[in-house]
């Protein structure tokens, strides 16, 4: 794991290429009407940006690895930041639509990525 503290960088470059390229394919605007789930539900970005979740998932999880390790991080910070990881995961396999249960399961996940965020970064 020499090359785990980079995992943080990975994770940003990741998110941040893969949301702003899914943009542009599919058209969603910086200010939109549609949320940016929107792009995982347009052909034209719906693989990239679903797999730019997972793989941000697995770096931050491999970034948090390392954190605990170096810095003595209380064990907690790993399990909250799996919670929130797992659901990044679970929001990127369901994507977010008209059915119903979907569209739940899809913001349940959301949220919960919305909650630990915060927690795990106190």
């Amino acid at each position: 794991m020499k090359y785990a503290r980079y995992a943080g960088i990975a994770t940003v470059l990741i998110l941040w290429s893969s949301i702003s390229i899914g943009m542009l394919r599919s058209g969603l605007h910086f200010i939109d009407m549609r949320p940016l789930s929107y792009l995982g539900t347009d052909y034209r970005s719906d693989w990239l940006f679903s797999s730019g979740l997972i793989l941000a998932a697995i770096t931050t999880m491999i970034f948090g690895g390392y954190l605990v390790k170096k810095f003595n991080a209380v064990r907690w910070f790993l399990y909250v930041l799996f919670i929130g990881q797992a659901s990044q995961v679970v929001a990127a396999l369901v994507p977010y639509s008209k059915v119903s249960s979907t569209r739940l399961i899809h913001t349940i996940a959301a949220l919960m990525i919305a909650i630990t965020t915060p927690v795990f970064m106190y």
